[in-house]
């Protein structure tokens, strides 16, 4: 065997560089092992194993982030001429908030907020700081073995999903041990498949196609891989639109419309087109692109609920309910009853995990008391979990980084190298959804290692 995921074994080396990726690597094939069901089973087996057997009470995840120690020192010892600009000033006030704030929750205890917070600033320094050290050829192995190992796991459970979408059309079904049953059907009822939650597989499925265009458009791949590729893709794009998830839809129109800017820029440059006739393509091309997606959608769902209409319906069940109403008009009750929480401590919040069990403790009429249910926005977890202080700061660390990039963008046409656009796609994408979910800075999951990677990749080669 002289390839494998179509790279030459004998160009393999062992360097800094290497092992920092490597690492990387396994961190986000970890996390989107935890959102398909058949995987999640077997590491809470695992887990359960390590709690009972071994002192300390680890789990898998615990491990792999006390094994990214020597990681986390490595980089900060590499970055050390750079820990004073204002990046890492920014990103050390916020990460300050979190651990000041785990020692004043008495409703968790502060090792169990601590972990939690570890985990979260761990992931930070990783994935931010190897974008910002590794080298261009390096960064472009990094992308490249990240989308093949992501879009064959994905792809695979994307596949599972189709199996059980044609096995129980219009039916429900219990999958593994998610509490809630998976259903699908039609007028937004929703395929679950084989996730732990079809919003966040919808999103990382469309990250997932959007890495597999560029990658194609980028590499020379071996005609084996390339079929392993689309047909991957073409899975993935199946399970975006049966899973009928609205977060992924504003992704989409996202994705879109950042597109349709950098392509107008890049082709026209700066004096084939004044500013305003720029941005009138911009919109065209937008508005062009968004049609074409909602005909996919809609031809993509019509082929296959034909297909599937030849099985015999069951019971049908609709969106997942919060005391009998639709998750999404609850959602603005949860986000009120978290706002409520932030305002007695506005300055530094709760830490990674401490608001919803301070709430339990002390608030148990509110809903999210009474159901158990996440901020289900990134910006107000970002807000309950480090108060003003934190928040801001990290609001500064994203903004001013992405200001610049603006500007240069501007300034060059967004003449960029591919793997930068293809960064910015996503951190895009995972900028939108999280005014809907807790994707992106503040959860440890594979979007929020893919936009902190395209943070690094933007100050590295944007703001120097």
């Amino acid at each position: 065997m002289q390839e494998l995921f179509g790279i030459k074994l004998k160009d393999i080396k062992v360097s800094g560089e290497g092992i920092l990726s490597s690492y990387a690597i396994v961190i986000m094939i970890y996390s989107l092992a935890e959102h398909f069901a058949y995987t999640k089973e077997l590491i809470n087996c695992i887990n359960a194993g390590l709690i009972e057997y071994i002192p300390g009470q680890p789990t898998l995840r615990s491990i792999l982030y006390i094994l990214g120690i020597p990681v986390i020192i490595y980089l900060l010892i590499r970055n050390k001429e750079n820990l004073l600009r204002y990046d890492c000033i920014l990103l050390g006030v916020y990460i300050l908030t979190m651990i000041t704030a785990a020692f004043f929750v008495d409703e968790l205890s502060i090792l169990e907020n601590l972990v939690d917070t570890y985990e979260i600033i761990s992931l930070i320094i990783i994935f931010y700081f190897t974008a910002k050290l590794i080298s261009f050829d390096a960064c472009m192995r990094f992308l490249k073995r990240m989308i093949i190992s992501a879009s064959v796991l994905w792809g695979i459970a994307c596949i599972v999903s189709m199996i059980y979408y044609f096995s129980y059309y219009q039916g429900t079904y219990l999958f593994g041990n998610i509490k809630h049953f998976n259903v699908q059907g039609f007028d937004g009822i929703r395929l679950y498949g084989a996730f732990q939650d079809t919003n966040y597989a919808a999103v990382f499925s469309l990250i997932i196609v959007i890495g597999i265009l560029y990658l194609i458009r980028t590499e020379k791949l071996n005609k084996i891989l390339t079929i392993v590729l689309y047909a991957s893709m073409i899975f993935c794009v199946l399970f975006m639109v049966l899973s009928f998830s609205r977060t992924c839809y504003m992704a989409q129109v996202a994705f879109c419309i950042t597109l349709a800017l950098m392509y107008t820029y890049r082709r026209n440059g700066l004096n084939k087109l004044g500013i305003k006739n720029k941005l009138l393509s911009t919109i065209i091309l937008s508005l062009m692109l968004i049609v074409s997606l909602i005909i996919l959608n809609l031809l993509v769902y019509y082929i296959c609920s034909f297909i599937a209409s030849f099985v015999i319906p069951g019971e049908v069940l609709g969106r997942d309910l919060l005391n009998g109403e639709d998750i999404s008009s609850g959602r603005f009750e949860i986000w009120e009853n978290y706002l409520s929480l932030w305002t007695e401590r506005p300055l530094i919040g709760y830490s990674a995990e401490g608001t919803l069990p301070y709430a339990i403790a002390n608030h148990p009429d509110m809903l999210i008391s009474e159901i158990e249910i996440s901020q289900h926005s990134m910006y107000i977890r970002a807000l309950t979990q480090s108060g003003i202080i934190g928040t801001v700061s990290l609001g500064l660390f994203i903004l001013i980084p992405n200001i610049r990039a603006l500007r240069d963008g501007f300034k060059c046409s967004f003449k960029w190298p591919l793997y930068l656009c293809f960064l910015i796609l996503c951190e895009v994408i995972c900028l939108v959804t999280g005014l809907f979910y807790n994707v992106g800075v503040t959860h440890v999951l594979f979007v929020t290692e893919i936009l902190w990677f395209s943070l690094g990749a933007i100050q590295k080669n944007c703001c120097n």
